[in-house]
């Protein structure tokens, strides 16, 4: 299966069914936009009133200040990202998908995420660390994510035969997360040079192929432990 055949995963909105609920999806947008371009330290009422030609006074309407802005954006990504896993990783879309596409998918798509979300990404990170209720939610997130991982990879690695499934699953996690988060570095806010998809792709096609092999060493261990 090539890169364009593979199914697509696309973003999930939070529904926005008024008037009042479109403005303030406007604003937002226009939020994530300044903070991906400078950081926090780009993000101003100022800036976000000229560029979504919007009113101070309908901006405070909706944010207390420019914190209460940069909450709601951290806490929209939140539930967004987790309605978009939910799509994205269910089962029935990655019917007859081989393991490696699944992998490589995965990672093309956080990569994705990074370029379009590292500085709301940071964000979040940083008001969890302040906020109960932020970390709290971040930590739901993360374990739906992990049990969605799990349907699709637990099955595929034990049709492998692999000597130790769940132990592999856990390491083949692990690995992913931790590459995604090392690559992650060189997508900083604002960042002029960020990495060329191309370079994403091998860097990728190299993650892939160091799960693989890892997997089918756990092969030949059970092969030769049950010769």
């Amino acid at each position: 299966m090539t890169e364009e055949q593979r199914p697509d995963v696309p973003w999930v909105r939070e529904p926005q069914q008024d008037r009042g609920a479109r403005t303030k999806a406007r604003l937002l947008d226009v939020a994530v936009e300044l903070l991906q371009e400078g950081g926090q330290e780009n993000l101003t009422i100022t800036k976000v009133a000229e560029r979504s030609q919007t009113s101070f006074g309908s901006i405070y309407h909706y944010f207390k200040n420019k914190q209460s802005i940069i909450h709601a954006v951290v806490e929209r990504m939140s539930s967004e990202l987790s309605a978009t896993a939910r799509e994205g990783l269910a089962v029935s879309r990655w019917e007859g998908v081989a393991l490696e596409e699944i992998l490589s998918g995965y990672l093309s798509w956080t990569l994705a995420m990074q370029r379009d979300f590292g500085a709301v990404i940071q964000a979040q990170r940083t008001l969890a660390i302040q906020d109960k209720v932020i970390a709290k939610e971040l930590a739901k997130v993360s374990s739906q994510n992990e049990r969605l991982m799990r349907q699709l990879l637990l099955p595929r690695i034990e049709a492998l035969g692999h000597q130790h499934p769940e132990r592999a699953f856990n390491l083949v996690l692990d690995i992913l997360r931790g590459a995604v988060m090392q690559r992650s570095r060189l997508y900083p806010p604002h960042r002029k040079t960020p990495p060329t998809r191309r370079a994403d792709r091998e860097w990728g096609s190299d993650i892939v192929e160091m799960i693989m092999a890892y997997l089918d060493r756990g092969m030949v261990s059970r092969a030769r432990s049950s010769s």
